[in-house]
């Protein structure tokens, strides 16, 4: 533990807050890779996406247990916690072919979300956090993996030359992700 002794800048309720919002996007995601999966034409990002399903539904279920130990009502899982990010990921369900939809979770999700789950494994407090830290680091290890792949695919696909740029698209969704204040 690198610095055991720092309070951190996640209390209880802020703690509970953002794994509100990191429990809804991995079911999102779920949703949406789940409702994208037979219109998507290429077969390596079909197989990809079921087996990313998987590990968000791990995610969202590690979430869902953690959240109560942080003195939170369950009936809190059952709503969004931000509007916007319900955008976000209704966006993310609209995309229009194979490229979209892997630069959108791929190239902008998934991305955003890692740089917040290492963000805040370093800002909570080390001892009393050591369940969330455990999460996040299961977390991170899956999305560092994920996004490598993403990237792959993305550079195949744009390389392949059958679909337009999906710069407009990935704008689109950071823009959401801006206007939510972010991941957390």
């Amino acid at each position: 533990i690198s610095n055991p002794y720092a309070v951190g800048k996640y209390g209880v309720e802020l703690n509970a807050k953002a794994m509100q919002r990191y429990r809804f996007i991995h079911e999102e995601l779920l949703r949406v890779a789940a409702g994208q999966l037979p219109a998507r034409e290429n077969w390596d990002l079909k197989i990809a996406l079921c087996k990313h399903m998987y590990e968000d539904a791990e995610a969202a279920d590690q979430f869902r247990r953690r959240i109560p130990q942080l003195r939170t009502s369950a009936a809190a899982m059952r709503k969004e916690p931000d509007p916007v990010l319900a955008l976000l990921m209704e966006e993310l369900l609209h995309a229009r072919n194979d490229l979209e939809l892997a630069t959108g979770i791929y190239g902008v999700v998934k991305p955003a979300i890692l740089a917040v789950y290492l963000r805040h494994k370093q800002e909570t407090q080390q001892i009393v956090d050591q369940p969330t830290i455990r999460i996040l680091r299961e977390c991170i290890a899956d999305l560092e993996e994920q996004i490598a792949w993403g990237r792959e695919m993305i550079g195949e696909l744009e390389r392949c030359g059958v679909f337009p740029d999906a710069s407009e698209f990935a704008a689109k969704l950071g823009s959401y992700i801006e206007a939510a204040g972010g991941i957390d």
